[in-house]
């Protein structure tokens, strides 16, 4: 069975109901998974990139060559200190732990504003200038 999207309440009872009533036909375990639709919204991944931009700008201005796409890998890595990016410890190919950090557009609009707060943080700390202020209430 292919996983179901339903957005509203009433049309995931409907469903349940559905699957429920058919359960003698299926021939495999039916696996039900209830997960909240509420990811990042588009002004909160803005702003995240956004204040990754102004603290490698502001890197940049120090004589750190630093652009955001490696300044967020870096953070990702846990190796910017002060700022923890959401994600998970997994066992790797080779046993071993490892860190696999979320996708920007995976983060759920908590954690986005845990890493906001964290970034915010970051920068007044380090005397970063940030262009887009207005948004991170988001």
């Amino acid at each position: 069975m292919r996983p179901m999207f339903i957005s509203a309440k009433s049309a995931l009872a409907g469903a349940v109901q559905r699957i429920l009533a058919d359960a003698d036909s299926y021939t495999y375990p039916v696996q039900i998974e209830v997960r909240s639709g509420r990811r990042l919204s588009t002004g909160q991944q803005a702003t995240i990139h956004a204040m990754l931009r102004d603290i490698a700008r502001h890197a940049q201005n120090a004589g750190i060559p630093c652009t955001e796409n490696a300044l967020k890998e870096q953070v990702k890595r846990g190796e910017v200190a002060g700022i923890e990016w959401p994600g998970s410890h997994e066992v790797g190919w080779n046993g071993d732990e490892v860190w696999k950090p979320k996708a920007t557009m995976d983060l759920s609009s908590a954690e986005c504003r845990d890493l906001i707060d964290q970034l915010g943080a970051f920068g007044a700390e380090h005397g970063v200038e940030w262009s887009k202020v207005e948004s991170w209430s988001e």
